[in-house]
């Protein structure tokens, strides 16, 4: 059994919960998952929580909340990660040739004629197939030959063999091994890491606070077709739904850039792409890694703004929610390898120390306030300004 220990104010999970935390993730990432095919993994998520005293609700747009069972006045605090990743949807089908559409972002190297894939079909058989290229008559934008990303909207595949997939659009994932960990260089990786990796993060955290107490009402969102334009966690920022006095945070992967390293700690995210986020819910991010930082020589963090896409803080600040994040930093960014498709990976230590950053904010002992950084100005300061002006 998992358990937590108070030490002085302090609570420290005990050994146990990055083995717990690496199996959510590999679990998660043995599922096919893309924009509106996310029911496996939401099926998935609700079958680790049956164990747990947890609430468990779907709105009408399948976006899953799980939420604490407690009332309490601090400041409640919500964790959103989607459980999508970029892929395809097979939207035409002529004996074993395929008309696929293309959901969220890719590498270039998709279009590779030969590249392998998976069609999910409508029994969960992953079937074969293969790319053929870029659909014919398609006009191509002379600007595809030098951009990274692939600028199409559709592309044309090929089933290795003429079998029945089932009724249409039917799911399409890149063929590549769903989840490896090399422990001598201490990556995880996997095909879908972006963002099954936050979804699993959040749910280790959740599940192991929940054989304790919570700090303050707390929210797991799981949303859906993020990476068609952030179109779960938009429709639940405007539903209403969440208390709207809720600390929104986007547990996200997002690729390294300058200024932050893979292997050097999860990132506190100060914005994204589109957005900068808000004082108050980074400060309280901020407070607890430094608790932990007090007592843990190995807990290491990062703060930046990660600009090389959008995340879901972004859309929940739109609705005025008061919003911040934590990323993983990630290689291979959406699959995109140097010169090929490939896995994604994180450091284990990241993931694990993102693992507990989250336990901590759900369950340790909240400061009172840590929205003002700046230490209070004394009198005798006050005065001399007076005096000397």
């Amino acid at each position: 059994m998992e358990l937590a220990v108070l030490i002085g104010d302090e609570v420290f999970m005990e050994n146990g919960t990055n083995d717990i935390a690496l199996e959510y993730f590999r679990r998660l990432s043995d599922i096919a998952t893309a924009s509106f095919h996310e029911g496996e993994i939401c099926s998935e998520i609700k079958n680790i929580l049956i164990p747990f005293e947890l609430k468990v609700s779907e709105d009408e747009w399948g976006n899953l909340y799980v939420e604490s069972l407690v009332q309490k006045d601090n400041t409640p605090v919500v964790f959103v990660a989607h459980m999508d990743h970029p892929a395809f949807e097979v939207v035409e089908k002529v004996g074993n040739r395929l008309k696929i559409k293309v959901l969220g972002g890719h590498s270039k190297h998709v279009a590779t004629t030969g590249l392998k894939l998976k069609v999910i079909a409508d029994n969960l058989q992953a079937i074969p197939a293969s790319i053929l290229g870029v659909e014919q008559n398609k006009y191509k934008d002379t600007s595809i030959d030098n951009s990274d990303w692939l600028m199409v909207d559709y592309l044309e595949a090929r089933l290795d063999q003429n079998t029945e997939i089932g009724n249409l659009p039917r799911p399409v994932i890149l063929d590549l091994p769903p989840f490896e960990i090399d422990y001598g260089k201490e990556f995880i990786w996997s095909r879908s890491a972006d963002d099954l990796a936050g979804c699993a993060a959040i749910l280790a955290a959740i599940t192991q606070a929940s054989k304790r107490k919570f700090n303050r009402p707390v929210t797991a969102l799981f949303t859906r077709a993020e990476e068609i334009g952030l179109i779960g966690a938009r429709l639940a920022a405007q539903s209403g739904k969440l208390n709207n006095r809720s600390m929104v945070y986007s547990i996200e992967t997002s690729s390294e850039i300058d200024g932050v390293k893979i292997g050097d700690g999860p990132v506190i995210r100060v914005g994204d792409k589109m957005t900068t986020f808000h004082n108050e819910p980074e400060s309280l991010v901020r407070w607890y890694a430094n608790q932990i930082s007090k007592r843990s020589d190995s807990f290491k963090y990062q703060r930046s703004l990660m600009d090389a896409g959008t995340c879901e803080g972004s859309a929940f600040g739109s609705y005025g929610y008061n919003v911040s994040g934590i990323a993983f930093p990630l290689g291979n960014w959406h699959n995109r390898g140097k010169n090929s498709v490939e896995m994604e990976y994180i450091s284990m230590e990241d993931y694990f120390n993102g693992v507990s950053l989250l336990y901590e904010m759900m369950t340790a002992k909240s400061p009172i306030a840590v929205t003002n950084s700046f230490p209070k100005i004394s009198q005798n300061i006050k005065n001399r300004l007076k005096q000397s002006y």
